[in-house]
């Protein structure tokens, strides 16, 4: 597995730290995007950190430890029980969503572990033993740790 940090792989909002100062700052991906700005890049956006320093702990820190997602589950459901596949297929639109689930199923968002733990959970419930199929998985970053799915665009899904 290549782990070479590549910053053309980094959200061109993506904000960056240069708090060299910062006690986890090792392990922020904040911090190593900054540590890893090349010279083709005219400006970034940074964390101030008079304002972080404020803080008991940092809001921003973000792990730079890579991220297993699943992408794709158009095979998913293929060899269940039609009724078990049905009630599952339910269960998951309505957790995401109806524009999520087919962004989901036609592979433009990825599925972070805890989602992946949600459909299998959901699988187990419904007496499914065998683990979810996903079409593919893909080893990133997770830029962004608010949101449950990331979108997938050309340049993230570059395997590590």
């Amino acid at each position: 597995m290549n782990t070479e940090f590549n910053y053309r792989d980094v959200p061109g909002n993506y904000l960056h730290c240069g708090n060299k100062d910062c006690l986890r700052s090792a392990d922020c991906l904040h911090h190593l995007a900054f540590l890893h700005i090349d010279e083709e890049t005219p400006y970034v956006m940074m964390i101030n950190p008079a304002y972080v320093a404020r803080q008991k702990a940092c809001p921003y820190f973000q792990s730079n430890v890579p991220v297993r997602f699943a992408l794709g589950i158009t095979n998913m459901f293929d060899g269940l029980p039609y009724a078990k596949a049905k009630k599952i297929k339910k269960i998951i639109h309505d957790h995401f969503g109806h524009s999520a689930f087919y962004r989901i199923y036609n592979k433009k968002y990825l599925l972070k572990p805890e989602a992946q733990a949600f459909i299998r959970q959901t699988f187990l419930k419904e007496g499914i033993e065998d683990e979810p199929v996903y079409d593919d998985y893909i080893i990133q970053y997770e830029w962004y740790k608010d949101n449950e799915k990331q979108l997938v665009s050309s340049f993230e899904t570059n395997h590590f």
